[in-house]
């Protein structure tokens, strides 16, 4: 009985670890360095996502960060520039499955500059 109760402690524990600023740094270290087009990514623990209805999220949101904008580099937003944009959410959400076996929700803003 001892065993199945400490089983389901560690699944407790591990469930409620918050990964968000680890998956942060690897994402930042992987795609920011880079790739010129993007400022930050931000990660969002499941807990801490604030939604209009109330509901409550099993994953992680990642939010990209891409300069867009007049008077940038990356205007206007060409078809190859919204491929790239893709691409590199696609490599965020595959790093952050290999290295933690867990789905996250996508997102992406645009900034004229880097803050």
């Amino acid at each position: 009985m001892r065993l199945k109760e400490t089983i389901r402690k560690v699944l407790r524990e591990e469930t409620e670890k918050d990964l968000s600023r680890l998956m942060e740094e690897i994402l930042n270290n992987a795609l920011v360095r880079h790739h010129e087009n993007i400022c930050k990514i931000k990660v969002t623990a499941p807990w801490n996502i604030e939604s209009p209805d109330n509901k409550k999220y099993g994953n992680y949101a990642v939010t990209t960060y891409f300069i867009s904008g007049p008077n940038t580099k990356f205007w206007p937003r060409t078809q190859a520039i919204r491929q790239n944009e893709t691409e590199i959410m696609d490599e965020a959400l595959n790093l952050i499955y290999d290295w933690f076996g867990k789905s996250v929700f996508l997102h992406y803003k645009h900034v004229n500059e880097c803050e």
